[in-house]
C-alpha cells in the first residue's frame, strides 16, 4: 500500500465510532462468502485467473461482543473451519481486538 492508501485508513479507522449494533458473526459469514463466490468466478475464468488472485485478507475490527446477528458463533466457526479447508492460503482471517469496556469477551 502507499503511504498515501495507509494514511487514508489510519485516517477512516481514527473516525469509527461504537454504536451497539454489532452483528460480529453476521458480518464474518457475509465476509466469507463473498471470499467464496470470488474464488468460484475465478475458477471459472480458468487456472491463470486463480493464479492472478492472490491472497484474500477478511479483517475483522471488533470489541469482540456481538449484539444483533442472527447467526450465532458455532455458525461463524463452522464456516471459517470450510473455508480454511477449502481455500487454505488463498484467504487469510484477522481479528483486530479493541478493548472498548472491561469484562468477559468469546473467543471467535
Amino acid at each position: 500500500l502507499s503511504a498515501a492508501t495507509k494514511a487514508g485508513l489510519g485516517r477512516k479507522l481514527e473516525a469509527l465510532r461504537p454504536s451497539g449494533m454489532t452483528a460480529l458473526y453476521d458480518t464474518v459469514l457475509a465476509g466469507c462468502k463473498l471470499v467464496l463466490s470470488i474464488s468460484a468466478a475465478a475458477n471459472l475464468m480458468g487456472r491463470a485467473a486463480r493464479a492472478d488472485m492472490g491472497t484474500f485478507w477478511l479483517v475483522i475490527l471488533t470489541d469482540g461482543e456481538d449484539t444483533c446477528s442472527k447467526s450465532s458463533l458455532s455458525d461463524a466457526q463452522e464456516v471459517l473451519r470450510k473455508i480454511g479447508a477449502q481455500l487454505g492460503e488463498l484467504m487469510k482471517v484477522a481479528f483486530i481486538g479493541v478493548a472498548l469496556e472491561s469484562g468477559p469477551k468469546r473467543k471467535l
